[in-house]
């Protein structure tokens, strides 16, 4: 339970092997690839040894790849978009695969034939779609001329001019008076929507300037109508052309709903594509020449082995050189990636720290000592049987039928340990959605108020105590004694001697009792003030910061103070479940038996969503600020090892020569 101590492994092969060398990396997902021409001491072997070797230029291959992923997503979008849903969307179940499970699932010329059907339906489609919004703009400027009773192939003559225009409604009586002064002008309404007025006017040539200026002076837009024959008419054909195409849509549609058979199938493609790109990504990371290929990277020491016989085992014992080496100091500093290691039963908890900052290399792992303490706090702030049994239930269930991405599963497993202290708490105070069961609790939220305090109080300063042994053994580990004393051990002594002293005198302990705890705040305080005087060349200075370290003292006091949330938390959520009872249990026997269970289950999910959401977030609070900050420092890299995205399947390593078992 620590941050795994990383092996820098260097693997050189002939250069006709690195594809498949990458695969076995990714396969494993045990292997980190280092850059080697990022310009730092350990990479100076390559300036030396492969001088005017340059890294693999592969912005045109992923350019190409990402192209073809992004075909498959067009695809997939368009089938599910516009593909009839009388064939059952055809979906990949998420599983566990191997990176060569995952080879033989994907048929690259099937896969090529499947899309350039899929592409060839969307072209007509397409086609079929500009076609329609075509037609339907043409019947949108047809619509308002359709009482027009006129050939349009019929209209010219050498003496009169026919035109139609449009202008405002509320213009239109006017310009019907201006038009009527005109001789020889025949004006008739077509059609008017109390926005825009539709006209047409036949007029002489002769007097076409007099017209035209009337026509600008009420800003009168001129129509063109480009048909054969008549208005109506001209509908009618757009309305049998429109029904030819809205056919040929639907056959589209029906095929397009054949395609859902094979989105399984693109998916896969799409899964079998990121792999191969993040293999491409990495291939610029390492050296290669015409015959041969240097790659390093980071590999858990618990991995060495593993890693050396899948080598053997896919490659040849005598096909590649692999040679191991323990970090630098300058490596440790500027680049070995943390990988935590913990018991399964505290991995799921690992979230909680990258949410926050992960460990450096060579600092200590806070998660083990944060989970006993996470276990009690968020069980003492949710409290109820019922909700814990739920939680556990369904969780249980979940992990059990659904295989889900692996970050979404540890989320799932960490409920499901949550739902533990959860049941726990809630025997503890006897609350069962927020009924109380026929037994005595322990300790009682309505009687017991006072003792629940001191007891959130009590876990607070145990947390604190653990988290300054936590700092004083770190700077043990740096040889920095004096730090060990100041930061860690004299708090300690500072807060259980206020303690011993308080005891001593308030519950009548003894004299004995009273001193010795006076003794170990005294020394804790001197400790504080005098070693940073005795370490600093100016002794005024030294003796001041002491001083206003020990000012750091009222910090405790809100800390400890902090704590009171989880009872807080604990009571509140049991009382609104109680509330939502006797609400319920108000409503006439009738409506209590019917509606009355509906409301009920609705509440409780709420008040369920509240407390767990409460009860996370008040959790993470405690840990980051009043127990981080006494010993946790953070800013590791995190471990990132060559593997797949795992959008559509899980990629799980499949020891072939141990029956398949996936580790």
């Amino acid at each position: 339970m620590a941050v795994t101590r990383m092996k820098k492994v260097t693997l050189i092969a002939q250069s006709k092997w690195q594809e498949e060398l990458l695969k076995v990396l990714q396969d494993l997902q045990q292997v980190q690839v280092r850059d080697v021409f990022v310009q730092n001491v350990s990479n100076e072997w390559v300036h030396k040894f492969f001088d005017g070797v340059s890294p693999k230029d592969i912005s045109q291959d992923l350019l190409d790849y990402q192209q073809k992923i992004q075909k498959i997503n067009e695809a997939i979008d368009f089938v599910n978009h516009y593909g009839s849903i009388k064939v059952k969307n055809q979906l990949l179940k998420r599983q566990n695969l191997s990176l060569y499970d995952l080879d033989q699932l994907h048929k690259e010329e099937v896969i090529t034939q499947q899309l350039r059907e899929i592409f060839d339906l969307k072209q007509r489609w397409e086609t079929v779609e500009q076609q329609l919004r075509h037609l339907s703009d043409k019947e949108d400027e047809l619509f308002c001329w359709q009482n027009l009773d006129l050939n349009f192939e019929n209209l010219d003559s050498a003496t009169t001019q026919v035109y139609f225009g449009q202008l405002g409604s509320e213009n239109y009586e006017a310009f019907q008076q201006e038009v009527s002064t005109l001789k020889n002008v025949y004006l008739e309404l077509v059609y008017d929507d109390t926005k825009v007025a539709s006209f047409a006017c036949i007029y002489l040539k002769a007097d076409e300037t007099a017209v035209k200026a009337l026509f600008s002076r009420f800003s009168v837009v001129r129509t063109r109508i480009d048909i054969q024959g008549t208005v109506k008419n001209s509908l009618k054909a757009i309305d049998q052309e429109k029904k030819q195409l809205l056919k040929e849509q639907r056959e589209l549609t029906e095929a397009l709903g054949q395609k859902r058979k094979w989105i399984d199938k693109l998916q896969i493609a799409e899964e079998y594509l990121l792999a191969q790109k993040s293999r491409l990504e990495a291939q610029s990371k390492l050296v290669t020449t015409k015959h041969l290929l240097v790659l390093q990277g980071w590999v858990g020491e618990d991995e060495v082995n593993l890693l050396t016989q899948q080598l053997a085992a896919k490659l040849g014992a005598d096909t590649v050189y692999i040679d191991f080496e323990d970090p630098t100091t300058e490596e440790i500093d500027q680049e070995v990636p943390t990988k935590l290691k913990n018991h399964p039963l505290i991995r799921p908890f690992e979230m909680l720290i990258e949410l926050y900052s992960l460990p450096k290399y060579n600092e200590i792992d806070p998660t083990p000592w944060m989970f006993p303490f996470f276990l009690v706090f968020f069980g003492m702030m949710v409290a109820d049987i019922g909700y814990g049994a739920l939680m556990l239930i369904g969780t249980t269930i979940a992990l059990k039928v659904m295989v889900f991405p692996s970050g979404t599963e540890r989320f799932v497993r960490f409920f499901q340990i949550l739902s533990i202290p959860t049941i726990i708490w809630g025997i503890i105070y006897n609350s069962c959605f927020g009924e109380s069961l026929p037994y005595q609790p322990i300790l009682s939220t309505t009687n017991d108020v006072i003792q629940i305090l001191l007891l959130t109080v009590i876990f607070g300063f145990i947390q604190i105590l653990v988290g300054l042994s936590l700092a004083g053994y770190q700077n043990i580990k740096k040889k920095d004694y004096a730090a060990a004393i100041t930061n860690g051990f004299a708090w300690q002594a500072i807060l259980v001697g206020v303690l011993l002293a308080v005891a001593g005198k308030m519950l009548g302990l003894g004299q004995t009792i009273y001193y010795i705890g006076l003794f170990l705040a005294i020394l804790g305080a001197a400790s504080i003030v005098l070693i940073p005087t005795f370490n600093s060349q100016s002794k005024v200075l030294g003796f001041v910061g002491g001083l206003y370290d020990l000012y750091g003292i009222s910090s405790y006091v809100g800390d400890l103070v902090s704590y009171t949330r989880l009872m807080a938390l604990g009571i509140s959520g049991g009382s609104i479940a109680a509330a939502f009872n006797l609400i319920v249990s108000f409503l006439p026997p009738v409506v209590r038996f019917t509606v009355g269970i509906a409301l009920l289950l609705a509440l409780h999910a709420l008040n369920i969503f509240l407390s767990l959401l409460g009860a996370y977030v008040h959790g993470v609070r405690l840990q980051y600020v009043e127990y981080f900050g006494k010993f946790y420092e953070g800013g590791g890299r995190k471990f990132m090892p060559l593997k797949s995205s795992e959008k559509h399947v899980n990629i799980k390593w499949n020891n072939e020569n141990n029956g398949g078992n996936q580790k």
